[in-house]
């Protein structure tokens, strides 16, 4: 009974008081209700407390004024395409010249510690001479050699690194029983250095491919691996639950829920692989001197052409930048969904 008279009594205040947003007294003696005022009544207060009409302004979206519509044809209150793309722009172009500015201040001090003779001058060239060997390796051939074994060993090792670290971490991150039994086996392998497999490796394959592969694969296989399984563990189970309610088995629901659900940390396991496959491939090659970079570092030194031997540093350093962004580039492009590209605004 208390309903009705509750009901007459919020019309009666409705049409007698002020709210907020509403517009100005017409000529009739009329008022509108605007959307501040609906605002105002839509929201909610304790029970009990006096309800009283908020006399703060409502807040709008900026919109463009009349006979002007939002810039470059976008909505309104929406920063328009060609601005962004001059702020991307100009953030890449800083960014850039940081890291130029880093790569000369490097530069600065090596040149530095050369005039100190803090590194000797007859073993430490300089950088402009360092440069020239490089790009002279390139034009004859004489680094193109070297840098294909280099590769090869790199591609094939991250390749079955990758093959085994997928499979061996979904099984981990999905069965807890064969995450109990290799909890203690990759906690006692995994810093294990490779380097201290090598004479383990030439006995197993003797010098060469085989033997880089084999260290190659061991130091890679481990963020692959562990990242595998933590991304697979992480997934919502939520996620699962409805994969099972629509009717996908289980092995639907790793392959078409889990995984892909797993990738944006598999991504990040991948992009660290890469880098320690190029690093213990090169320096199985320096102590082994079985061919590609490492073999020439140890043979120009060797030969003492130490201008060819750090040519060949540089040559690494830069083909271990370029894998790093290519991996980076193409996480961008494939996984645009992911909450670290999203925070990038890409």
């Amino acid at each position: 009974m208390l309903i009705v008279p509750f009901l007459r009594m919020t019309v009666l205040y409705l049409r007698t008081t002020p709210l907020s947003g509403e517009s100005a007294m017409s000529q009739g003696g009329t008022q509108r209700i605007g959307a501040g005022g609906v605002a105002a009544v839509i929201r909610a207060r304790p029970w009990g407390t006096p309800s009283r009409p908020d006399r703060r302004p409502a807040a709008t979206l900026p919109g463009p004024t009349e006979g002007q519509g939002a810039p470059n044809g976008g909505s309104p209150g929406i920063r328009g395409g060609s601005r962004g793309d001059r702020r991307s722009w100009r953030e890449r172009a800083v960014a850039l010249a940081k890291g130029l500015a880093g790569v000369a201040a490097a530069v600065g001090v090596w040149e530095l510690l050369r005039a100190t003779a803090v590194l000797p001058p007859r073993f430490a060239p300089s950088f402009p001479t360092i440069v020239s060997a490089a790009a002279r390796g390139l034009a004859n051939g004489s680094l193109l050699g070297p840098l294909g074994t280099t590769l090869t060993a790199w591609f094939f090792g991250l390749a079955m690194a990758l093959a085994v670290g997928l499979a061996v971490g979904a099984l981990i991150g999905t069965w807890r029983w064969a995450a109990a039994a290799a909890r203690v086996l990759v906690r006692f392998l995994r810093p294990v250095p490779s380097v201290a497999l090598i004479p383990v490796a030439i006995l197993a394959a003797g010098l060469g491919l085989k033997m880089t592969l084999i260290l190659v694969v061991f130091a890679s296989v481990w963020p692959i691996l562990i990242n595998t399984a933590y991304g697979v563990r992480e997934v919502p189970e939520l996620y699962r639950d409805t994969g099972r309610v629509i009717g996908l088995s289980r092995r639907q629901v790793l392959l078409r829920i889990t995984l892909p659900a797993s990738l944006p940390a598999v991504a990040t396991g991948i992009r660290v692989a890469a880098a320690i496959a190029l690093v213990v491939a090169v320096s199985a090659e320096l102590i082994t001197g079985a061919g590609g970079l490492g073999g020439f570092i140890l043979n120009a030194r060797l030969s003492a052409r130490y201008g060819d031997a750090y040519a060949v540093v540089l040559l690494g350093g830069l083909l271990g930048y370029l894998i790093n962004s290519a991996a980076v580039g193409l996480e961008r492009r494939v996984l645009f969904w992911s909450a670290a590209n999203r925070s990038r605004g890409l």
